[in-house]
C-alpha cells in the first residue's frame, strides 16, 4: 500500500479504490492501517450522511449509537483489527449504498503525537432491486 506524504508527515493518504457490487450482495470495504500503533479512533463515513457514521470504533469497541440508521445491523468488522486490517463488511447492499466511503484511523504514536490515515472507497451498485423497485429503496 503506497502512502503519499503531505506537509504534515503524520497525515497519510492511500489510493482511492473503485469497487463494484450487485444489489443484495455483501461487500468488503477495505482499509489497511498501522498494526503497531495504539488506535485512538477509527471510523467509516459516507458522503451525504452528515455527522452520522457507517461504522464508529473508539476505546476498543464499536458504537452503534453513532451509526446512521440505514447501516445499523448491516456493517461488521472483517477481522478483530489484527495486522492493521480496518476493513468492514457491508451486508445486503442497496442502491442507496452507492457513493464514496472514507476510512479514518487516528493513532497515538510514540512521543505523544497523533497520526491520521485516510482511505477512500468509491462503491458502485448495479442491478435491479429484488422487490422490483429499481431505485433500491424498500
Amino acid at each position: 500500500l503506497k502512502h503519499k506524504r503531505f506537509c504534515r508527515p503524520e497525515v497519510r493518504l492511500s489510493r482511492q479504490q473503485q469497487v463494484k457490487v450487485k444489489l443484495g450482495q455483501n461487500i468488503c470495504l477495505e482499509c489497511v492501517g498501522p498494526s503497531d500503533e495504539e488506535i485512538k479512533l477509527f471510523t467509516w463515513t459516507k458522503d451525504g450522511l452528515g455527522s452520522d457514521h457507517v461504522f464508529f470504533y473508539r476505546n476498543g469497541r464499536s458504537y452503534g449509537s453513532y451509526q446512521h440508521e440505514s447501516f445499523r445491523g448491516r456493517v461488521d468488522l472483517r477481522s478483530s483489527l489484527k495486522d492493521g486490517d480496518f476493513s468492514v463488511v457491508l451486508h445486503n447492499v442497496s442502491k442507496t449504498d452507492g457513493g464514496t466511503y472514507r476510512c479514518v484511523i487516528i493513532t497515538r504514536r510514540s512521543g505523544g503525537h497523533d497520526g491520521k490515515l485516510h482511505s477512500f472507497v468509491n462503491l458502485t451498485v448495479s442491478g435491479e432491486d429484488p422487490a422490483g423497485d429499481p431505485s433500491g429503496q424498500t
